[in-house]
């Protein structure tokens, strides 16, 4: 049918992030260029109102919904309700730990993206005359995909670079920006001797 008869449905897990943000301006761009009417939701974090938020998107009678979920698990009984009530998902940035009801996934090569950071890193390194890098690396909460791909990878392409890269300390964050802070704090003042911080995500940057 007509676009303009298409109401999309928008969960997102927090806007901490200017990543996030993009994304919804993009969508919703998006929508208004083609008439589509988009509904946008924000769960600050809380598994609890995500689910409560999809519900209610449900009840609005979307017709899709493009989700960002916080957690994983938590994720699939929403994505079931989608399916029983014919809304088609789409799961960005992060896959749910069940993807029978899930219909599409658009999700970020983190390999690659952490294959340019390291390249950038060296170029830096190279820029400043350092001959070596000592990283405090922050790592997200390793039970989300994106935290696990983005770390490895990142020691992957380090160590596979002819530069003289180490990794002297790592900072578990959860994705929490507070955690991230108190955590690199005490890091630092444990951690003398290091020249670069890999930061996985631009939620710490602030």
């Amino acid at each position: 049918g007509e676009t303009k008869d298409i109401t999309v449905g928008v969960s997102l897990p927090s806007l901490n992030s200017k990543f996030f943000e993009a994304e919804l301006f993009a969508i919703e761009q998006y929508c208004k260029e083609k008439g589509i009417k988009c509904i946008s939701v924000v769960a600050d974090g809380d598994v609890v109102k995500q689910k409560s938020q999809i519900e209610d998107l449900i009840s609005q009678g979307v017709n899709a919904m493009i989700i960002v979920q916080q957690d994983k698990d938590a994720i699939v009984s929403s994505l079931e309700d989608c399916k029983k009530a014919g809304v088609y998902t789409i799961c960005m940035g992060r896959m749910p730990s069940d993807e029978t009801n899930m219909d599409v996934a658009v999700l970020c090569d983190n390999y690659e993206c952490a294959r340019v950071d390291v390249d950038s890193m060296i170029a830096a390194a190279k820029e400043y005359g350092y001959e070596s890098l000592k990283v405090i690396e922050l790592v997200g909460k390793l039970s989300d995909q994106n935290a696990f791909e983005r770390s490895d990878a990142f020691k992957k392409y380090a160590e596979e670079s002819d530069f003289d890269i180490e990794v002297v300390a790592e900072v578990a964050t959860e994705w929490n920006v507070d955690t991230a802070y108190a955590r690199m704090t005490d890091t630092v003042n444990m951690t003398p001797d290091f020249n670069a911080v890999y930061i996985p995500a631009d939620t710490y940057i602030t």
